[in-house]
């Protein structure tokens, strides 16, 4: 029960501490504005948003957009699940991508690429409006069968997954698969991704292969491919029998026959049919144009964007190649990289490229470069000049900038901005530093270049036709874009294209005859050119006939060379594409793919899918196959429209008011004969946008509150600066308390002998300063005893006089920067340092002063180096020890954790000093001084799962080779390289402590385990100590 106790006792303050671990560093998630949140109401769903303060734009026709499409996912999703939401889910929308990263709902930061999410504790929806409407319709879609799967499944709420007899978890390729496939059903990306896996790659991939990015276009293939053959009625009995049998495997077994195995490989058969067949009529990327880069040799997977010089030497383009998202200039000869113009994720300047809206503009003499980025609170244009390597911000007070063009003629530079509740087009005149916008209305438009006399902008939009610049109507129909084309001046659009297929990148040669554009007409994006007269299109024609897909054109200045984006195995490349105006003497002729061809029906079980349709109708229709509370009224919680509508049928609008609601509870009660009953539990509470959160936690004794410990924290997460307020109590038990028998014996009663009180206050504020910088600021004050336990006959706790007691206020303030790069298990590149001040005052008084430094190298082929500074010094009269060695092990080969000399330690060292680690192979506290350095090294390896394939049942296997060197003093310091400072002198301890040694990372039951071999060394002496080993749980620095 001892061990039980110290547990759980470990796991409540775990819940405390790892806001604090984990906040010690880290990048920053800035709270740039103050939003004014309301809300409106549709049936099923409550919508939250806000209007900006600094302008005119209301996100609430982003709202209003997200109600109206909800209830139409609402329809489809229902249908194909046989489910009907128990609950209101609450659909929290943000006007931008840049807002959308100042969310409170979900503890990450939302990188670019993250389109939505959707969380489980509250069940709630968080998506941005980032310029498209498609786009946005499709996330709505998407995240909406998250929260019917959240509900359905897991019963709404993590407190109702984690009480519910369903203890399944749905693969990450059956959620994001069928989030595609029902809200998109199938389309070209999705075909691109899998004609490339099947044809291209060295081996058919497997179902369990569709981890990451693959689990979204693999698993809506794998729902393709099932419902094609046992139609969508087989959607909602698999997540049943899922539900009633709480087995994936079952779930497919009783549905359609077939277990995990036999699903692969009909699957896998089913993409053999769908394009192997392909290889003869389509032709390979690598035969048609000549690849520029080459992600394979490279070790990356982008290589996009490409934007050729007018003089047609050079080329700007995006690229990965170094881990980092970066933007370079390479030759257009043969794809040399020349120069590195900017990397992202490292500085508040250019903290991301937008990769997903790429956009790099030469100017027309050559010499400069133009492109987006994120810089703080907004999108900036940058200007680079390529002979100086100056950088210069244009801040043009626009939510989000994308994809801008310079102009062939003047010195203006067009792009694509989105104002929060539209993308429109813009034009910024570099010379009168003037703004002005070409279009403003509600449809959404992208992809723009210059026409060659500058006087008209090419672009594509779903305006359908739909001309008016200021036009806010909406359309059902956002599925398909066109090419349109605009005029500067009188700001007239005209359409070029009127298809049922999307067209996208349109741009026109330097002589103003020809426009090449992309088209997925056959199912496949291809290069298609026309020539232009009067802006009309004339006799357009394919020039390539490609498996994969190509995006991204750019045309070099003499018109005789086009480069362009290609996907080929996995990744994406740059191409030169040569005499492209000579390919339209001979067109392509290209067949439709396959799923763009009337659906046709695998009737080859038909049996059994009979058999399926009779026993799924509406049989399983909102079934609990869990032990929560079935709801008796389905309509319950379905508003009329008396609440939803005012008189002239526009939405009510509501104001947000902070409501909290439980999101997690659990605990235990035990009875013990020695400590009485025993409980632990705990409460975290949250508002639905995520900004105040309370946690409450105890372990308590129930006959000894004393002994217990008790846990309050609240944070306020709103503004800018971060605050929080944590009260609570420790208690810790330890030594043996003995009694003498009548034979003069001392025995253990396995009570403890000594109690330790710790209690306290603690205010703590964050102010960002930007996504790196942060400065940490708060008060603490504590207070502590020791007391000695007396019992009395009966081994009942009868007295506890206090034999040290300590009261004491600690300001505390920490510059923290964090520019690393994110990676798992550890940072593989970038640098990481805090600074930090405290003052004790009250009773105990003294400063102290620390610094902590982590440089991150990327080497090759995953390996990296790491390496780290600690340095810290007290003074004052009540100065404070540091102890520095060992590290935080639960087992271990040696068979005591502290040195045999070591001194008593008071409750003042407990909890007021520093201990300094890891310093691997040496005991805890080793040494001790009112000065510490630390130095580890570290190289850090995924080789171990090469090498010893069975350990495979530890998962993802690391390795690292350290070097730990430490010092600490009191008075006099002695250098590493004095011989002196190695030796110990009458129970005085080295100056220095050396080891070494390796160990594998790997994750077991859920947690990070490290074990270390370690061997002492000292360098002058030359000996090495024995080796020990080290167990313990945690992440490297």
């Amino acid at each position: 029960m001892i061990l039980k106790y110290n547990i759980h006792k470990f796991f409540i303050l775990t819940i405390f501490s790892l806001g604090i671990l984990f906040c010690q560093f880290g990048k920053n998630r800035v709270q740039y504005d103050e939003f004014n949140w309301e809300f409106i109401q549709s049936p099923h769903f409550d919508v939250y948003y806000y209007n900006y303060n600094d302008s005119n734009y209301s996100g609430y026709k982003n709202a209003e957009f997200t109600a109206y499409e909800s209830e139409k996912a609402y329809q489809r999703i229902s249908q194909a699940l046989q489910w009907d939401l128990k609950g209101r889910v609450s659909i929290i929308v943000y006007n931008s991508h840049n807002d959308f990263q100042q969310t409170n709902v979900i503890d990450m930061f939302m990188q670019e690429g993250i389109g939505g999410v959707t969380e489980l504790y509250k069940n709630r929806v968080v998506i941005p409006f980032d310029g498209s409407n498609k786009e946005f319709k499709h996330v709505i879609h998407h995240e909406l069968v998250h929260a019917f799967i959240n509900d359905s499944v897991y019963g709404g709420s993590l407190k109702n997954m984690m009480s519910s007899s369903i203890k399944v978890r749905i693969p990450h390729w059956m959620n994001e698969g069928l989030a595609e496939y029902l809200s998109s059903n199938w389309d070209t990306n999705s075909d691109m991704w899998m004609r490339d896996l099947t044809i291209n790659s060295e081996r058919m991939v497997n179902i369990d292969d569709l981890v990451g990015y693959l689990g979204y276009r693999g698993g809506q293939s794998v729902w393709k491919f099932i419902t094609s053959k046992w139609g969508e009625e087989s959607i909602a009995s698999i997540f049943n029998n899922i539900k009633s049998s709480n087995s994936i495997a079952k779930g497919f077994k009783n549905t359609i026959g077939l277990d995990y195995d036999q699903l692969n490989e009909q699957w896998q058969s089913y993409l053999k049919k769908q394009y192997w067949t392909e290889v003869t009529i389509r032709d390979d990327l690598n035969d048609i144009a000549l690849p520029l880069t080459n992600h394979i040799k490279l070790k990356n997977t982008y290589n996009v964007g490409p934007s050729i010089s007018p003089d047609g030497s050079k080329i700007g383009i995006y690229s990965n190649k170094d881990n980092e998202m970066s933007i370079y200039i390479i030759s257009a000869i043969d794809g040399k990289f020349i120069d590195k113009v900017v990397t992202g994720y490292k500085n508040p300047d250019y903290e991301e490229l937008h990769i997903l809206k790429p956009g790099i503009a030469w100017s027309p003499n050559n010499l400069k470069l133009a492109f987006a980025v994120k810089s703080g609170k907004k999108d900036a244009l940058m200007i680079y000049e390529i002979e100086n390597k100056i950088l210069k911000k244009i801040d043009l007070a626009i939510e989000g900038i994308f994809r801008p063009c310079w102009s062939p003629k003047k010195d203006a530079i067009a792009f694509i901005g989105n104002n929060g509740s539209s993308s429109d087009i813009y034009l910024y005149d570099l010379e009168r530093d003037s703004l002005s916008s070409i279009t403003n209305d509600f449809y959404s438009n992208d992809q723009i270049s210059w026409t060659a006399d500058g006087s008209n902008i090419l672009f594509i939009s779903d305006r359908g036709s739909y001309n008016n610049l200021n036009s806010t109507r909406y359309k059902d129909d956002i599925f398909q874009d066109d090419i349109y084309i605009v005029n500067i001046d009188n700001r007239k659009i005209q359409r070029l294209t009127d298809t049922p297929y999307n067209e996208s990148y349109p741009i026109m040669n330097y002589n103003g005859d020809i426009i090449s554009f992309i088209s997925d007409e056959s199912g496949i994006n291809n290069i298609y050119m026309s020539r232009v007269k009067d802006n009309l299109f004339k006799d357009i024609v394919p020039i390539t006939n490609v498996m994969t897909g190509i995006t991204q054109l750019s045309w070099n200045g003499d018109n005789s060379q086009l480069v362009f984006t290609g996907f080929r195995k996995s990744g994406y490349d740059i191409y030169l594409l040569s005499n492209p105006i000579e390919l339209m003497k001979s067109p392509k002729q290209i067949s439709f793919a396959q799923w763009k061809e009337k659906n046709t029906v695998d009737v080859s079980n038909k049996l059994y899918r009979d058999s399926l349709i009779v026993n799924t109708q509406n049989k399983y229709k909102n079934y609990i196959f869990s032990n929560q509370q079935e709801n008796d009224q389905e309509d319950q919680n379905i508003l009329r429209d008396d609440d939803i509508y005012n008189s002239d049928k526009s939405y009510k609008k509501n104001i947000y008011k902070t409501r909290f609601t439980l999101d997690v509870a659990d605990g235990y009660y035990a009875l013990d004969s020695r400590y009485g009953g025993q409980g632990m539990i705990q409460f975290y509470w949250s508002d639905i946008l995520g900004d105040h959160r309370i946690l409450f936690a105890t372990e308590a004794t129930i006959s000894d509150l004393q002994s217990s410990d008790f846990h309050v924290r609240y944070w306020n997460l709103k503004n800018r600066m971060n605050v929080s307020y944590y009260l609570y109590h420790r208690a810790v038990l330890f030594g043996d308390y003995q009694v003498r028998l009548n034979t003069n014996q001392l025995v253990s009663t396995g009570y403890p002998e000594s109690r330790v009180q710790d209690m306290g206050v603690e205010v703590d504020a964050s102010v960002p300063v930007n996504r790196y910088y942060r400065i940490d600021f708060g008060s603490k004050f504590h207070y502590s005893t020791l007391e000695k336990l007396k019992y009395d006959e009966n081994l009942y706790l009868s007295s506890h006089p206090s034999l040290e007691q300590f009261s004491l206020l600690i300001p505390n303030a920490k510059l923290v920067w964090d520019n690393t790069s994110p990676a798992f298990p550890f940072p593989i590149n970038g640098a990481r340092f805090y600074l930090q001040y405290q003052l004790s005052t009250v009773q105990l008084k003294f400063q102290k002063l620390t610094f902590d430094y982590r440089k991150y190298y990327k080497l090759f082929n995953g390996i990296s180096f790491a390496g780290r500074t600690f340095l810290g010094t007290t003074w004052g009269v009540n100065r404070q020890k540091f102890f520095l060695g060992g590290l935080r092990w639960i087992a271990s080969s040696v068979n005591q954790r502290y040195p045999s000399n070591t001194d008593v330690i008071g409750i003042k060292d407990i909890y007021y000093s520093e201990v300094v680690m890891p310093m691997r192979g040496t005991y805890i506290s080793q040494l001790r001084g009112y000065n510490v350095g630390l130095l580890n090294l570290e190289l850090r390896l995924p080789f171990l799962l090469y090498y010893f394939p069975a350990i495979k049942f530890f998962g993802q296997i690391n390795g690292v080779f350290f070097v730990d060197i430490g010092t600490s003093w009191t008075n006099n310091f002695t250098t590493f390289f004095n011989s002196s400072s190695w030796d110990s002198v009458e129970n005085t301890p080295s100056q220095w402590l050396m080891s070494y040694g390796y160990g594998p990372r790997f994750w077991l039951l859920g947690l990070p385990w490290k074990l270390d071999f370690a061997w002492q060394y000292n360098p002058y002496k030359g000996t090495i100590s024995k080796r020990e080993w080290y167990l313990s749980i945690g992440f490297d620095y």
